[in-house]
């Protein structure tokens, strides 16, 4: 790693607030919610205002398979506004140097959980 990815990497763990750390363990091994943005403690993750607004997004249901079907309260609904979890898994990963972690799996939930043990592996060595 060269000296600026350090320095940005460095940035970015010192950016991240122990109320973004607890976030994350609560809800980062979650690779299929779409979170209400404001449910998001984006500053707390270290994501600044360009990233915040790339990552909300208009996510449009594919009703051709269940696991592609977005429900809200039980019900089929044909797009939802918000922040996908996995997307933001990925954004604070690259962040924090460890973006390219879990990209040989295809599950959802397998690529959030090698993400999330990634991102809290660099913020809390053992």
């Amino acid at each position: 790693m060269k000296l600026n990815e350090l320095k940005s990497v460095a940035k970015a763990i010192d950016n991240i607030t122990p109320k973004g750390i607890e976030w994350i363990k609560q809800f980062g091994y979650d690779g299929h919610s779409i979170w209400k943005p404001e449910c998001v403690p984006f500053d707390d993750l270290g994501l600044d205002e360009k990233q915040q607004k790339r990552l909300i997004q208009t996510i449009k249901s594919d009703t051709s398979d269940p696991k592609s079907t977005i429900y809200k309260d039980g019900q089929v609904v044909k797009e939802l506004t918000g922040v996908y979890s996995l997307s933001l898994l990925q954004a604070i990963a690259t962040n924090l140097g460890v973006g390219d972690a879990g990209g040989f799996l295809f599950g959802r939930g397998s690529r959030a959980r090698v993400l999330t043990d990634a991102i809290l592996q660099t913020l809390e060595p053992k």
